[in-house]
């Protein structure tokens, strides 16, 4: 047994951590669409753009394309470099590993959900970041990277994922081995349509148009006709948070972590660092914008980083521009995509050639 434990080692350090496993990723597993993207970043050009990172949101809400065609020729353009579902801990494992040397973007805009502090759950204590960073950990990792979980739970599943990266594989590796030429045709067709079809990407056609707060109805919320039971249950939860959200210190204390350690990689750097606010939902007018927190007011005292304004796209916080309670629709993406790249090259305050 002891030397099977022995054999372990050096045959997980060889498969996965140099990896060698990672072009066989499920492309549609977290660590897939990690891995997905940080394939593309070193496929397409990318050097010398305003790289905009962040969730879901960005992913669907910005449009690269967009950005780069509402330009004038010659200008600098725009990369959406945005993983669904992923938060600052893995925005700081995913810039590192796309850009080593701190200097590879212009500029880095960095999506903020708000800029209150409010949240639901302990994004310190997230397992699904595990997830999507088990190919791109490193032995030096361990320290830092276990210390940052919360529970003892947690800290165990980091440390032995980050140790032996095969247990954090093990399912992905049963599937691919099942059948190999199977996971190979959609790696490969995985690969293709990113090439083909991201950029173009135009995002979702749904409309929530016809929401509207309305005393009258049961729960406060008129629906629009198409709305399907679940998604009215989960349009009634984001309505009773609105008026419930309330900053939260294991929030600041999240971003104060992770956004500084985002931003002690670029000190020094010639990269431009801003930080915006995503539009927050469709019923958001409602509720003002807050200002900037103490948490970015802080960092940015110490950093020297721009924050843009939180009603710089107040105007795209309406029911007609959203797909449902998070993302922008396509016709909020192109709205906002148009209006974000012109602020965006201002405060970049460059006029390079760049391709995407």
């Amino acid at each position: 047994m002891l030397y099977g434990i022995l054999l372990l080692f050096p045959v997980d350090a060889l498969l996965f951590h140099t990896g060698i496993y990672r072009k066989y990723l499920d492309p549609f597993s977290m660590a897939g669409w990690m891995s997905t993207m940080v394939w593309a970043c070193q496929f397409k050009v990318i050097d010398n753009t305003i790289a905009v990172i962040g969730d879901s949101r960005v992913a669907d809400g910005f449009s690269a394309k967009i950005a780069n065609e509402s330009g004038k020729p010659g200008e600098i353009k725009f990369s959406n470099i945005a993983v669904h579902g992923t938060s600052p801990r893995v925005w700081y494992y995913q810039l590192r590993e796309i850009d080593p040397k701190a200097n590879r973007f212009s500029t880095l805009a960095i999506m903020m959900p708000n800029y209150d502090d409010s949240g639901e759950g302990d994004l310190a204590d997230r397992p699904r970041d595990i997830n999507y960073l088990v190919p791109y950990l490193h032995y030096s990792d361990v320290f830092t990277f276990v210390g940052s979980f919360t529970s003892s739970e947690s800290k165990m599943h980091a440390a032995i994922c980050n140790i032996l990266n095969g247990v954090g594989f093990k399912i992905d590796l049963l599937e691919f081995l099942a059948n190999p030429k199977k996971r190979l045709d959609l790696v490969k067709l995985q690969h293709y349509v990113w090439r083909t079809s991201n950029y173009n990407y135009a995002g979702h056609p749904e409309t929530l148009k016809g929401l509207a707060p309305d005393p009258k109805e049961p729960g406060g919320l008129r629906f629009p006709a198409d709305t399907t039971p679940e998604h009215k249950l989960h349009l009634q939860g984001y309505f009773n948070q609105i008026t419930t959200s309330r900053p939260q210190d294991f929030v600041a204390r999240y971003h104060t972590y992770w956004l500084g350690k985002i931003l002690d990689r670029y000190r020094g750097s010639r990269t431009k660092i801003i930080v915006f606010e995503m539009p927050r939902g469709p019923l958001h007018y409602l509720k003002p914008q807050a200002p900037p927190n103490a948490t970015l007011l802080n960092l940015q005292v110490k950093y020297g980083f721009t924050i843009l304004p939180p009603e710089a796209f107040g105007d795209c916080e309406r029911p007609e521009f959203f797909s449902d309670f998070l993302h922008l629709n396509s016709v909020g993406r192109q709205r906002f995509s148009a209006e974000f790249a012109p602020v965006l090259r201002r405060v970049a305050g460059a006029s390079l050639s760049a391709t995407r």
